[in-house]
């Protein structure tokens, strides 16, 4: 049972990615709803990192208010927008200590995140705090807001 967990896992990974890249709907069908959460937090970081406006269209809600680390508030339009254009350019971002937690159609996401980037000609290489927020709506889960704060280590 094991051994077909992990491919079947790794299939519908594939097959959601192939989706959002169509731009197909994204709906959780054969995962939990905290694995399918996590995996779309992982196909955002993904689509900072490569730059696929595509991606980031479909995971993030036009409703979307965000609050940067630096403490500045942004919209899906500005967040795309700062990707797009190279203003924000992500070399590494890696999430670790992810908790997902689902209240009905609503998810709460906690975790780190450790990122070498630059914003214009400013290093915002660093350690920060994030809690995503996500709601299901006809049935598609996006972010609706986010908010990052600097981890200052000892």
């Amino acid at each position: 049972m094991k051994n077909l967990f992990r491919p079947s896992i790794v299939m519908l990974c594939v097959l959601l990615l192939a989706s959002i890249s169509i731009g197909g709907p994204v709906r959780a069908t054969n995962s939990s709803t905290e694995e399918f959460v996590r995996f779309m937090e992982d196909a955002w970081v993904n689509a900072i990192v490569h730059k696929d406006i595509n991606v980031l269209n479909h995971v993030i809600a036009d409703d979307f208010g965000g609050l940067s680390p630096n403490g500045f508030a942004y919209t899906k339009q500005e967040a795309i927008s700062d990707v797009q254009s190279g203003s924000y350019v992500v070399e590494s971002m890696v999430l670790d200590n992810v908790k997902v937690r689902v209240y009905g159609d609503t998810a709460l996401v906690t975790f780190y995140q450790n990122e070498k980037s630059k914003f214009g000609d400013e290093d915002r290489s660093g350690r920060y705090a994030f809690t995503d927020v996500w709601v299901k709506r006809d049935g598609v889960w996006q972010a609706v807001a986010s908010q990052g704060t600097p981890v200052i280590l000892p």
